[in-house]
């Protein structure tokens, strides 16, 4: 088997496990994960709100659901907002960061998001 087919079925085998990176780098699943929160859209945010129950009722359109895995869900949260909203809350960052991720990462994220959008979403400064 050539190597390239080694190294495919490797990472098909550790797709759904948490893999160790360098400090501030974000793991393939995290990737997955910030660019599934472009597709959740906003009702996501609180989908048991009162439009997410009307459309999902009159239309039959699902909101998407938390994840299961808490570090991952506080990712999608803040990467949701980052990418249908044009200031991040403070309160947002908070419990990103709160959650493991690093100031690196963090700016990974927002330039990515920033340079498929056309700009950077602003980041709400926090009260003293």
């Amino acid at each position: 088997m050539p190597r390239e087919m080694q190294v495919l079925k490797e990472k098909e085998s550790t797709m759904n496990t948490v893999i160790l990176t360098k400090e501030g780098q974000l793991t393939e699943l995290e990737w997955r994960v910030v660019e599934m929160a472009l597709n959740d859209g906003p009702r996501s945010m609180n989908p048991d709100g009162r439009l997410a129950r009307f459309v999902r009722f009159f239309f039959g359109i699902s909101t998407a659901r938390n994840l299961a895995n808490e570090k991952l869900e506080a990712l999608r949260r803040f990467c949701v907002r980052a990418w249908h909203w044009s200031l991040i809350r403070s309160e947002d960052l908070g419990k990103l960061m709160d959650a493991g991720y690093p100031s690196s990462a963090v700016f990974q994220i927002v330039a990515h998001i920033a340079s498929s959008r056309g700009f950077a979403p602003s980041i709400q400064e926090q009260a003293s």
